[in-house]
């Protein structure tokens, strides 16, 4: 047993006994050897060779509910107190960690208070090391429906369920997950891409999982951060603006309307700038929000990973299938992103979108009401013709096609070829495939 003057051992007789130092650099040092003897009571002295005050021990306290669930409320006050003294410090905070400074062997009171002011039962905690682990401060509380025990009042809190990607930051570990290939570059794109996120709104799990999946797939992993063409290509095929960043924004009137929407200039030699990690995360985000008709952060929300690969890429490239093992193409970069981010266990996405985060069905998604991407869904699927991209499914196919039948009758494609056909073309070829 400790306490601020020494130690008491209890032992049976003749039993040798080893007693521990532990040092500031949190490493134990054997101090004394002895045996018990008959047992009787002898004092002994250890003498420590470095002050008290060196052994301050770091750590952080994390909340988590009777379910083992993170116990996140925004502005849950802490209570604690320094048994020795009796001195008490309330604390505020947002995220369900406290970070905790203590002396070794100093007793320590956390009581977490519910947002009507009344406390929770306390929980008494003794750091052992100087370097402690992160402590589990469990509560009787259930995070779900914020009900204490019964009878107690209810927590008239928004709550916040974690333990998904939607109440975190990316992180490094996080990409090097999803990665393939080589990860040395991946550390400089995390803080741009938590920036963007918050600055885009792009805050839900699911939105974090598609986001980071298709810039993956058009980069090479965010190697690539611009078209690898020359300068006279850049030219003559793109007006001097090829493709950049991680959606590879192209031509002068989106690098203009980018450049609108943040005051700043990406025209002339300040186009390169896009190429820049920053700005490559930046004006993806930008235009995965703003840069088309569409919305994609609605879409990722919608779990539609035809209309999102659609709208990026123009048509299905590298959808289901690519020649690297299977393991580089969209979905499989996003049902990776998914189980890396946790979206099984989101509780704010649509809960009937859990059971079938795999599924994807041409009659659930956007591209279903798109004449032009239903007849490239047909075609990529098409096993007669040379589109890379999707597995070839003759059903598939002639689902296309027969959607943009029944679409052709009111819409037209725009702009006039869609994948090298015209409407009329594109007409004769889906009707010999649904006749055949």
């Amino acid at each position: 047993m400790w306490d601020s003057n020494g130690v008491e051992v209890l032992s049976s007789a003749n039993r040798d006994i080893e007693f521990l130092a532990l040092t500031s650099n949190d490493e134990f040092v054997l101090k004394r050897s002895l045996n018990s003897g008959n047992g009787t009571e002898k004092p002994i002295l250890i003498q420590l060779d470095e002050p008290y005050e060196k052994f301050k021990s770091t750590s952080t306290l994390t909340l988590v509910d009777r379910e083992g669930s993170n116990y996140v409320i925004e502005k849950t006050n802490i209570e604690m107190l320094i048994v020795a003294t009796g001195k008490k410090k309330v604390y505020s905070i947002s995220n369900g960690k406290l970070p905790l400074i203590s002396m070794v062997g100093q007793r320590l009171q956390f009581t977490v208070l519910k947002p009507d002011g009344k406390p929770l039962d306390p929980v008494s905690y003794v750091a052992k090391r100087v370097k402690e682990e992160a402590i589990k401060l469990h509560l009787d509380v259930d995070i779900v429906k914020g009900l204490t025990e019964k009878n107690e009042p209810i927590i008239e809190q928004n709550i916040k369920l974690h333990d998904c990607a939607c109440g975190r930051d990316i992180t490094l570990d996080d990409l090097k997950a999803l990665a393939v290939g080589s990860t040395k570059h991946l550390s400089k794109f995390i803080a741009p891409i938590n920036d963007s996120f918050k600055i885009y709104k792009i805050d839900k799990c699911i939105q974090k999982a598609y986001f980071i999946s298709q810039t993956f797939l058009e980069t090479g992993e965010y190697k690539y951060l611009e078209e690898r063409v020359s300068a006279e290509y850049e030219k003559n095929n793109y007006g001097g603006y090829k493709g950049r960043g991680l959606i590879q924004l192209t031509w002068k009137d989106n690098y203009i309307a980018y450049g609108k929407f943040k005051g700043e200039d990406f025209t002339g030699v300040n186009r390169v700038k896009i190429s820049s990690p920053k700005y490559a995360v930046d004006s993806a985000a930008w235009f995965w929000r703003k840069g088309k008709a569409r919305d994609l952060n609605e879409l990722a929300l919608k779990n539609d990973l035809i209309g999102v690969s659609a709208i990026i890429n123009g048509g299905f490239n590298h959808f289901d299938n690519d020649n690297h093992g299977g393991r580089e193409n969209r979905k499989a970069y996003l049902l990776r992103a998914f189980k890396i981010l946790k979206v099984g266990n989101c509780k704010i996405i649509d809960q009937s979108l859990l059971s079938s985060l795999d599924d994807f069905k041409l009659e659930n998604s956007i591209v279903n009401d798109m004449v032009g991407e239903v007849f490239g869904w047909g075609l990529w699927h098409d096993p007669e013709y040379k589109k890379i991209g999707c597995t070839k499914s003759l059903s598939e196919a002639r689902k296309g096609y027969a959607r943009f039948i029944e679409l052709s009758k009111n819409q037209k494609f725009k702009p006039p070829k869609r994948y090298g056909y015209t409407q009329e073309r594109a007409e004769v070829l889906a009707r010999r495939k649904l006749s055949g």
